[in-house]
């Protein structure tokens, strides 16, 4: 997994994949301790929810194995539902992806209060002139700040496309983004873009005198009680603005409860509370139609508002119901769809509920189940793992840098794989009792610092060793065969939930 997001747009088939040199990312300040508890506990139907519904939904996401990897409910200022799946837990840090984008927008809230940005008529050539050499038309020179937080600066971007690929190829990505072409006048056309937001990582930090994690941690991470929380910088030493944050899913609550309570958190006002009326109101009044958007914020006709990451990660806001739902996940569909079968109609049709015991012990009973599996009976290995263990396969020249690899298959029931690539070798325990076996990698992930892998697996075949492994907190995870034929072995990856494909092939030596 690179560091870099040019490498991780541009070839993410191969740098998402188990088997894939990962560069060091720069690393960020991280907030000591662990993060605070600030609620106390009720039972479900104190809350007006379901036990039984609740426990339902984890019995599904264990029953269909699904990539739903944290969920914390918060409603009437009490914690209804704090769940994790091996091998997640509350010490979890998770990429929350686009979710930042809203974290940045409390930031720029906080920049105005603080007098950095004196308002969002301010043009980006104002804080960052040097970007606007060749303006031939004028029309960029004329970008807001408000353009930036409604995504309409008129650029020719695209999100998932190949200019994105460009820009975040680039060592230089805000070069590269004010580069590009007016496509419409600014302010009349919505273009989700994530080099927008990246934009005002580089507005505050260069405003502030300070990177945009240390403008955070003294203004919002700091005054919530937040624990770790890793960032990723670009080339420029930006914090990127708008994906590779990394936070836990309470604190993501936290977040978005202090939002539920107009910007103030334990009697302090965080942030301003009129910041928060106008970013989670809709921005998109005669520019589109389609779509409800504040600054930074989405929103629907229910009276939610969220934040809203790749791969499922979220924050639901919906100050009428009291509530706040953090999720983080690998998985674009489940989390919604999950939310809105077993969690949003007891919202919906508010009731009370008497006590329900019974329900309560089955939902704890299921969540500690999910985050703490019970082994499994290893099953008979096949004959060929004696002769394949410990044999060392040297790899095809491959984009993923692997050079060599051996297995071995060990007595406590665990596998232990070992990579040799171009930046040093790594040791991966392997569960083969269907648990999760988590390996310290330091710094070969998509976090700055601190990564671990967690993999388990089992024979399909008297062939063919299958292999599941998380890079923890990455949204983006691979699903392995390691098919041994005579001396020969190929390693086929299907990167997840892309559904992307790499194949790399060895020989023993």
């Amino acid at each position: 997994m690179f560091s870099e997001m040019a490498r991780y747009v541009v070839r993410v088939a191969v740098a998402a994949a188990v088997l894939v040199l990962a560069a060091p990312a720069v690393a960020a300040p991280a907030a000591s301790g662990g993060s605070v508890m600030p609620w106390e506990a009720c039972s479900p139907e104190e809350a007006g929810i379901s036990s039984d519904a609740l426990a339902d939904m984890l019995e599904r996401i264990e029953a269909e194995d699904l990539e739903v990897h944290g969920i914390v409910i918060v409603k009437d200022d009490r914690l209804v539902l704090e769940a994790y799946s091996h091998p997640y837990d509350r010490d979890t840090i998770h990429n929350v992806k686009s979710v930042s984008k809203s974290v940045i927008s409390a930031l720029v809230g906080i920049a105005l209060r603080e007098g950095l940005i004196g308002g969002l008529d301010e043009t980006v050539y104002e804080h960052l002139p040097q970007y606007f050499a060749d303006d031939p038309d004028g029309r960029k020179k004329t970008i807001t700040l408000w353009h930036l937080l409604t995504m309409t600066s008129g650029l020719d971007l695209d999100e998932n496309g190949p200019v994105s690929g460009q820009i975040f190829g680039t060592l230089d990505w805000l070069k590269a983004t004010y580069g590009r072409p007016m496509r419409n006048d600014p302010g009349t056309v919505f273009c989700y873009s994530t080099p927008l937001t990246h934009t005002m990582s580089a507005v505050i930090t260069e405003a502030g005198g300070v990177s945009l994690h240390e403008f955070a941690e003294k203004y919002l991470f700091g005054p919530l009680g937040f624990g770790e929380v890793q960032w990723t910088r670009g080339p420029q030493g930006y914090n990127f603005g708008g994906a590779e944050l990394f936070m836990r899913p309470l604190d993501m609550a936290k977040f978005g409860y202090l939002f539920l309570k107009a910007g103030v958190w334990q009697g302090g006002q965080i942030v301003p509370a009129e910041w928060v009326a106008e970013s989670t109101a809709n921005r998109l009044v005669g520019v589109d139609d389609e779509r409800l958007y504040g600054y930074w914020w989405w929103l629907d006709e229910k009276g939610y508002y969220y934040a809203r990451g790749w791969g499922g990660q979220s924050i639901w806001v919906n100050p009428e119901s009291n509530l706040v739902i953090s999720v983080t996940a690998a998985d674009f569909r489940s989390p919604g769809s999950l939310l809105s079968e077993y969690v949003m109609p007891w919202l919906e049709t508010p009731q009370k509920l008497g006590p329900n015991p019974e329900g309560a012990e089955r939902l704890a009973r299921i969540a500690a189940r999910i985050e703490h599996p019970v082994p499994e009976e290893v099953p008979a290995l096949p004959a060929i793992a004696a002769t394949i263990t410990g044999k060392t396969f040297t790899m095809e020249w491959n984009a993923t840098g692997i050079e060599s690899m051996a297995i071995d298959f060990r007595e406590d029931g665990t596998a232990l794989l070992h990579l040799n690539t171009i930046a040093g070798d790594h040791d991966l325990a392997v569960g083969l009792d269907g648990v999760y076996r988590i390996s310290e990698t330091g710094t070969w992930g998509r976090m700055p610092v601190g990564n671990r892998r967690a993999s388990r697996g089992y024979w399909a075949d008297d062939s063919t060793f299958h292999i599941s492994s998380r890079e923890i907190g990455n949204p983006l995870y691979p699903e392995e065969d390691l098919i041994f034929t005579g001396d020969a072995i190929e390693v086929k990856t299907v990167l997840l939930p892309l559904g992307r494909e790499i194949v790399i092939r060895g020989k023993a030596e």
